[in-house]
């Protein structure tokens, strides 16, 4: 009997499925379900040993900024540890704390999460020919409405999201309780201060760059009226020069919309 030309190709492309689940996807554990975050893209994750939360050595400082660029302004990265089949949940805990270490204070507390998730495979099984995917990381994008403030710390910055046409805080309680902390932390340092402001697209080069003095001037006020000297504290704006999103959208000029304080020790 003639076997049909199109059976053996039929019968390779159904193999290569097969192979694709059973070992891409069960060795690096990164085939799973939809997730409401965007997954990270960009430099490779290093490798895990079975029963072990270990880094191997690498570039820290290097990997983590390559990493936190793959993020947007105030999003909230999930590190999801990973947890085989012949391993307890406190091992994926474990890989997922370790990686968290890496961020150090570049991601405060409260823009990272911590999950696991469990393959059916064995940790022996995915193991085979090296170590293995131990986390998988993801990014929950910052939702406004737009006429919300924010406040989005960094390791020695902090951001203030702006309404629209805004040059002033709106008495917001968030900030207001924050520029306190801020205030009574630095009080009596000697620590300076260079507030940037920083607009949408929306209307003429000149009207941005006032708006953006607008704003960082705002904030400078509550500073000195709250005790910090005057001579502690440089103001600037960019205008609608250096944009951290997209202007096309409504999200994209609200997280435009912003002032940065930079705080610099003495």
């Amino acid at each position: 009997m003639k076997i049909p030309f199109w059976l053996p190709l039929l019968l390779l492309l159904l193999w290569g499925g097969w192979s694709f689940k059973n070992y891409y996807c069960d060795k690096c554990g990164c085939c799973g379900g939809e997730s409401a975050a965007a997954a990270v893209t960009g430099p490779a994750i290093p490798m895990f040993t079975c029963g072990e939360s270990a880094l191997p050595g690498l570039n820290y400082p290097s990997f983590r900024d390559s990493i936190l660029k793959t993020g947007g302004q105030g999003d909230t990265m999930v590190i999801t540890g990973v947890q085989y089949a012949d391993e307890p949940e406190a091992v994926a805990i474990a890989r997922a704390e370790a990686f968290r270490k890496i961020l150090g204070n570049k991601m405060p507390n409260d823009r990272v999460r911590i999950a696991t998730r469990k393959l059916e495979t064995t940790c022996a099984e995915a193991a085979v020919g090296g170590g293995v995917r131990g986390v998988d990381l993801a990014w929950n994008k910052l939702k406004l409405s737009l006429q919300e403030s924010a406040i989005i710390e960094s390791e020695n910055d902090v951001t203030l999201l702006f309404p629209f046409n805004s040059t002033e805080k709106d008495r917001d309680i968030k900030v207001e309780t924050y520029l306190k902390s801020l205030i009574d932390k630095h009080k009596s340092t000697t620590a300076r201060f260079n507030i940037v402001g920083h607009t949408d697209n929306v209307g003429s080069d000149e009207a941005n760059e006032k708006l953006g003095l607008g704003r960082a001037q705002s904030i400078a006020k509550i500073l000195t009226n709250g005790g910090i000297a005057a001579d502690r504290i440089t103001t600037a704006s960019k205008g609608k020069s250096e944009p951290v999103a997209s202007n096309d959208t409504d999200e994209g000029r609200q997280q435009n919309r912003r002032v940065v304080v930079s705080i610099n020790p003495q």
